[in-house]
């Protein structure tokens, strides 16, 4: 089945209807040791949380907005401030709570969430988010307009086959990125030693 052939679905009619996209907690107040977690759109880093990095909020805040609370295999989608990143909720943040610069997708079958959150990151969806994206000091997008977001859709074996090979992608880049890291680090000793006299050429007083 080619692309073209593929349907276009709304972004709400893949939701569980139980939990439809929503944002999350208007005033989290003070942080709050031992309180429950929620996510900023700081937090949401190279498409996962960091986790080690969220605040908390009081439990009675958290439970006036229990509908906002998030689950393992959420989707959220920044709304505010950078529009379009995405992560998905790993286990360790189940039952944490995010922002309301932040909305949840709580993707169903036969949605997959990978595929999904590769979509939303790609360049079709950001140009419809940017198009739909408001304001002034402060950009953001509607839930209205969220929801709506256009969808291609194939059958699900295309989907995790799309969001596996892209998967892979983004490992190898990943690892490329990592050993320019490390001769970028290597580069900067060496640059050090020759300015400062403590690694000479031969034939200049000095071993290579």
């Amino acid at each position: 089945m080619s692309a073209s052939a593929w349907p276009m679905v709304l972004l709400e009619q893949l939701v569980d209807p139980n939990r439809p996209i929503t944002y999350g907690i208007v005033q989290p107040g003070p942080d709050i040791p031992g309180g429950v977690p929620y996510v900023r759109v700081v937090d949401i880093q190279d498409g996962a949380v960091i986790s080690q990095q969220l605040r908390r909020t009081s439990p009675d805040i958290a439970q006036s907005y229990r509908r906002s609370s998030l689950s393992a295999g959420d989707l959220l989608i920044s709304i505010r401030g950078h529009v379009g990143r995405t992560a998905i909720a790993t286990p360790n943040i189940d039952g944490a709570n995010l922002t309301q610069d932040t909305a949840r997708v709580a993707v169903l079958p036969p949605a997959n969430v990978r595929y999904i959150q590769r979509y939303v990151e790609s360049a079709s969806a950001r140009h419809w988010l940017t198009q739909h994206t408001k304001g002034v000091a402060v950009t953001g997008i509607n839930l209205t307009d969220l929801r709506r977001l256009p969808v291609p859709l194939p059958p699900p074996p295309e989907q995790r086959r799309i969001a596996a090979v892209l998967g892979a992608w983004d490992r190898a880049i990943a690892t490329v990125q990592d050993l320019l890291a490390a001769q970028q680090e290597r580069k900067r000793g060496v640059m050090q030693e020759l300015l400062t006299g403590k690694r000479r050429f031969p034939g200049f007083g000095g071993k290579w």
